[in-house]
């Protein structure tokens, strides 16, 4: 049984757009996150200081670029990405892509639930690039 994310809601359901996740699990030290890719979903080009990302592909096909090298990834295959590697993802389909998405160390999910907050109250562009900075996220 996966247990509950800290704030007590069993499951936390953050909307980004084309980008959707569910928050299976979220601890400081590893989290468990369902990404959903709709069509044209991108993740656009960054880098994270602290945090290993596991992608396990579930369904549909996700196209990688890690440190310059790009990859696509279908259902059943598994991408890891180290930290510091410069990387993004995206869905160029029709279809919705899934992944079941492990964080280690798990910080970062606790991230998502932040932004989300901030595009709802439509914070500024300097107020998001802060929050990324906190959680040792840059987007170039």
């Amino acid at each position: 049984m996966i247990p509950a994310p800290k704030n007590d809601q069993k499951w936390l359901k953050i909307n980004l757009g084309a980008i959707q996740l569910e928050i299976k699990l979220l601890t400081d030290d590893l989290s468990i996150l369902e990404i959903s890719l709709g069509a044209g979903a991108n993740s656009d080009l960054h880098f994270h200081t602290r945090e290993r990302e596991t992608f396990v592909v579930l369904h549909g096909e996700i196209n990688f670029v890690i440190n310059n090298q790009t990859l696509v990834a279908t259902a059943g295959q598994t991408v890891t990405i180290e930290p510091k590697a410069v990387h993004c993802f995206s869905n160029t389909n029709s279809l919705e892509a899934r992944a079941i998405l492990i964080l280690n160390p798990g910080g970062l999910a606790q991230y998502f639930l932040d932004l989300q907050e901030l595009l709802e109250t439509r914070a500024s562009a300097q107020q998001i690039q802060a929050l990324g900075q906190h959680y040792g996220l840059q987007f170039l």
